[in-house]
């Protein structure tokens, strides 16, 4: 590293730290509370590290004045160049940003353009923070709809079009009931995940969902205990 790359990333460390107080969500910033994965010293300091790290290699900084705008395009990189770990430091310095909207086109929040690219790393990143944050409700969250009424499921199953390997879109659908979506949930058309793939002329993936969907309802159903009877006692001769 030269001198002039030491100055600059220095300068980036000190006017970071200096500026921690713009960067740990407030009550005004959000309903939600930071997820604790580790000491609040050693996730701090983590999450400093990774935070400059992205801003680095993304060429978008932030500072004391940084609105949410910027933070969603510094995600929206975190996610399409795969960067979990800077992600999952945006997600704790500022957890209200799983309900912003995301990319130009405004359409996804961060849950549904993460499946919508596929991202298995950053969806687990989701599903853990959500999971162990105390105000997230996750079956809540992962049921939740975009801006075209399409749930992280539909978005699996339209993803099954293109050339993605089937074991890989049943990895997401899984993970995602895993957690608690819902696939009876219809979007703008009346259409169930399993529909929506019968539309699109997947047969396969038909089976596949109505298959979890049979497991689903048996795992919801609850079990019916059989009374024990006891035989009539022969009578005495």
């Amino acid at each position: 590293m030269n001198a002039l790359h030491y100055t600059i990333s220095c300068g980036l460390i000190c006017s970071f730290v200096s500026c921690s107080a713009a960067l740990k969500p407030t009550a005004s910033d959000s309903d939600l509370s930071s997820c604790d994965s580790g000491t609040e010293a050693e996730d701090s300091e983590y999450n400093v590290v990774e935070l400059i790290s992205l801003q680095q290699s993304s060429g978008i900084f932030l500072n004391d004045k940084t609105t949410d705008d910027k933070r969603m395009q510094l995600m929206q990189y975190s996610i399409d160049h795969n960067q979990a770990s800077g992600f999952k430091a945006l997600l704790t310095h500022w957890p209200h940003l799983l309900d912003l909207y995301i990319g130009k086109d405004q359409i996804d929040l961060p849950l549904h353009y993460v499946v919508r690219k596929m991202n298995l790393l950053c969806l687990k990143t989701i599903l853990a923070f959500c999971k162990t944050h105390k105000r997230i409700n996750l079956k809540e969250y992962i049921n939740t709809k975009n801006a075209e009424d399409d749930t992280a499921l539909h978005l699996v199953v339209m993803n099954a079009a293109s050339k993605i390997q089937r074991q890989t879109i049943l990895l997401f659908i899984d993970l995602l009931l895993k957690h608690g979506a819902d696939l009876a949930l219809t979007n703008k058309f009346n259409m169930t995940p399993a529909v929506l793939a019968g539309k699109m002329g997947n047969p396969l993936l038909v089976a596949d969902l109505i298959a979890r969907e049979k497991l689903c309802r048996i795992a919801k159903t609850p079990a019916v205990t059989t009374p024990k009877t006891t035989s009539p006692e022969a009578p005495n001769a």
